[in-house]
């Protein structure tokens, strides 16, 4: 009973703290104010204020919630997914040199997906000495995020262990089809020449590392396609939301938006990887206070 009770407090208290976020995030007041800061990265206010319900979420909103995925991907014992920002498509796309891609987002967006695991070993008088050991590889998903001028997201995403190629895409049109998917083989394109680096190759013993021999694109029947261009960059940030778990169901259930977009905010500043996140949780405290409602 006691446990039920703790849990249950701890549930309210993290209602609560989100809540706190939530309401200094959206204070209208000082859009210049940065809620978030990872290196060179800042948001600051006036960019979560996208998140608003009828908004097209910021570039810079989009582009961040791919970098924690990543960051959460590479945090794992064993990374199963990559996931890259707006930039790496727009620089496939204008035909950026293979050098420059790979300094670029190799170390940040494409980390190592191999574990050692051994099948046998000995015991000598020295210790237990592996006699067979071999590389487990992990890939599975990869997340390509694409905005199409003026503003519309769509999403390439690779199944590399079925393998399989999805167009995950809300704002489709009979012009929009062969453009868009032209663009995803030139993106696939080079894609391959970087699965079939020496670090990625292992993944592919069984399959080609080229995305474009993997068959026809698919587009999952559980997402909409007939949606408008401002509702396209939220199902991408939705899409990239789930650990790189893959599943028809969890793609096309969107949910409620004004909670997607609210957890998002919350998300993106109340991040571990934040510099700011001591100061924010201190000033959204104080503002909480300072609310009529509170005693």
């Amino acid at each position: 009973m006691r446990l039920q009770s703790t849990k249950l407090e701890h549930t309210q208290q993290l209602f609560q703290d989100s809540n706190k976020i939530h309401v200094h995030v959206c204070c209208p007041s000082r859009e210049t104010e940065n809620l978030f800061k990872h290196y060179e990265l800042t948001l600051p206010r006036g960019k979560f204020l996208s998140l608003r319900l009828e908004c097209m979420p910021h570039f810079d909103v989009v582009n961040t919630v791919a970098m924690l995925s990543s960051l959460q991907a590479k945090a794992n014992p064993v990374p199963h997914c990559w996931f890259f920002p707006l930039t790496f498509a727009v620089e496939l796309l204008f035909q950026t040199p293979m050098e420059h891609v790979i300094e670029s987002y190799a170390r940040c967006w494409m980390p190592p997906t191999q574990e050692l695991e051994h099948k046998s070993g000995i015991h000598t008088q020295y210790g237990y000495i592996l006699t067979d050991v071999v590389f487990c590889c992990s890939l599975e998903h990869v997340f390509v995020p694409i905005c199409e001028p003026p503003e519309t997201w769509y999403m390439l995403l690779l199944d590399v262990k079925r393998p399989s190629v999805y167009a995950l895409d809300v704002c489709i049109s009979m012009e929009s089809v062969p453009r868009r998917e032209r663009n995803m083989r030139l993106i696939m394109a080079v894609i391959g020449n970087i699965f079939k680096l020496e670090p990625n190759l292992p993944n592919f013993k069984h399959v080609s590392p080229y995305p474009n021999s993997w068959g026809r694109m698919e587009y999952p029947m559980s997402i909409p396609s007939r949606l408008g261009a401002d509702e396209s960059g939220i199902w991408c940030i939705w899409w990239m939301s789930h650990n790189g778990r893959f599943s028809p169901a969890i793609l096309g259930n969107l949910g409620d938006e004004a909670t997607l977009r609210m957890k998002t905010a919350i998300r993106i500043v109340a991040s571990d990887y934040s510099e700011l996140k001591a100061l924010v949780d201190l000033k959204a405290e104080t503002v909480w206070r300072s609310l009529p409602f509170l005693p």
